[in-house]
């Protein structure tokens, strides 16, 4: 297939894609990595890249996709006042850094461990999205201690650009376990989750710089068509989400989320 029609055709794939990732961004406060990496692995070799570059190259434009989405998720959840701004710089300056880490990493770690360690990861999550567990609906006085939380978010940075999402998933849990509600911890996770992106794909931008047989429409790893596809729909779909998460049954949404990543993580397993 030609450049230019692989790129299209690939950005057309991506539009409905955009519109699931936007609501479920919006919805639970995750960037939607976790739906576009598989997406983004079955997509990218019909533009011609090869399986070396493949999981290196889902994950990049994972994250550069999950910038739109949780810019999006954030404007809605802050509309909705369910952003805790005075936690959002200390929170931010470990993520960040983490994620700007890894993506330097990233281009070191071999294809097929980044495959192990999506699969795995994606598994766990789906255990404990179907679990469901949940802290209590009203906010405790649980003091942050500034060097704990730098260490612990620089880790959640790292280990979330490693695997192409925006933290949402470790996050929100995290912040749950220090006493914050579920809601205002789902709109932290929203706009911390444009700069760990962000920070993630600047690493993953230039450590792609150089490799060559990257195919065209290319930015370092980040391939531009399936980023824009994404980013058309899910800049709308995001806000939709948002305001649905007071009405619609979140746990029931996170069981059928659940089960499609366990999908995944046996895919990536067996084949």
């Amino acid at each position: 297939m030609a450049p230019v029609s692989s790129a299209l055709f690939i950005l057309l794939c991506s539009l409905p894609v955009g519109v699931l990732v936007g609501a479920i961004s919006g919805l639970l406060g995750i960037g939607g990595g976790l739906v576009l990496v598989p997406v983004f692995y079955l997509l990218l070799p019909l533009a011609g890249v090869q399986p070396d570059n493949l999981m290196t190259m889902s994950l990049a434009s994972s994250l550069a996709a999950v910038i739109i989405t949780s810019l999006s998720s954030c404007l809605a959840h802050a509309r909705l006042g369910n952003v805790p701004w005075q936690n959002i710089p200390l929170l931010l300056s470990g993520l960040a850094s983490g994620a700007l880490m890894a993506g330097y990493l990233a281009a070191l770690i071999p294809a097929w461990f980044l495959e192990l360690a999506f699969a795995l990861f994606a598994g766990a999550m789906s255990i404990r999205m179907w679990l469901d567990q949940r802290q209590a609906k009203s906010e405790q006085s649980k003091p942050y201690r500034k060097f704990h939380v730098l260490v612990a978010t620089t880790v959640i940075g790292g280990v979330s650009a490693l695997l192409g999402i925006a933290g949402g998933t470790l996050l929100v849990p995290y912040l749950s376990s220090h006493g914050m509600i579920m809601k205002r911890a789902i709109g932290a996770s929203a706009c911390c989750g444009i700069i760990v992106a962000a920070a993630g794909t600047l690493g993953y931008i230039s450590s792609g710089l150089q490799v060559s047989h990257l195919p065209e429409f290319s930015i370092g790893y980040v391939y531009l068509p399936a980023v824009l596809g994404i980013a058309i729909t899910a800049l709308f779909s995001a806000p939709l989400g948002a305001k649905l998460a007071s009405r619609w049954p979140t746990r029931r949404l996170k069981k059928i989320v659940a089960i499609m990543l366990l999908l995944v993580a046996v895919k990536l397993l067996l084949f």
